[in-house]
């Protein structure tokens, strides 16, 4: 796991106060952020290897479902899309050191920097079951794939492994019915 640690992650969210005077969140509610409708710092953001790993069962769906409670690790969190009470505003930005910019420029790209993906070169068996696959599949009527099953000896050499499985599978089936 990696961490970066950077000194901001982005301005205050949500930008403005979110008017929640209308929504009744359960009293059992206990949320990550009671004050998740009031302009706050970010303090962590975490990536998608990570999100589905904090999540757990359990979503409230309030306000006809304009806001959404998910439970998490961490309590439960707000999500959705709230009406806001405040003017558009227009945003205006003014460089006057083009250092500064470049700069800046260069932290983020170095920040958001992917790995070069490299076309892996497939080894002499892999090449061989690419080939063997584009040369014996198709589809049935429903559109399902059909493919020979790759062996690497001939079929003779599984011998009579049809009987052994058949006894696996009924000894199986005794045993289940028993408990």
């Amino acid at each position: 796991m990696e961490f970066l640690v950077v000194p901001k992650i982005t301005g205050l969210t949500p930008t403005n106060k979110l008017d929640i005077s209308g929504i009744k969140i359960p009293e059992y509610i206990e949320l990550s952020d009671e004050n998740f409708y009031s302009p706050g710092r970010i303090d962590l953001l975490l990536s998608n290897q990570i999100f589905f790993e904090i999540l757990n069962h359990g979503k409230i769906k309030l306000a006809e479902g304009k806001l959404i409670l998910q439970y998490t690790v961490f309590g439960y969190v707000a999500s959705g899309v709230m009406s806001h009470n405040y003017p558009n505003k227009s945003y205006c930005g003014l460089v006057t050191d083009v250092n500064e910019l470049k700069n800046c420029i260069k932290r983020f790209w170095e920040i958001e920097n992917c790995p070069d993906f490299e076309i892996p070169t497939l080894s002499r068996e892999e090449k061989l079951c690419e080939e063997y696959f584009t040369s014996t599949y198709n589809r049935d009527e429903t559109g399902r794939f059909i493919v020979k099953m790759p062996l690497s000896k001939d079929p003779s050499c599984l011998g009579d492994s049809k009987l052994t499985t058949l006894r696996g599978l009924n000894s199986l089936w005794r045993r289940l019915v028993q408990e």
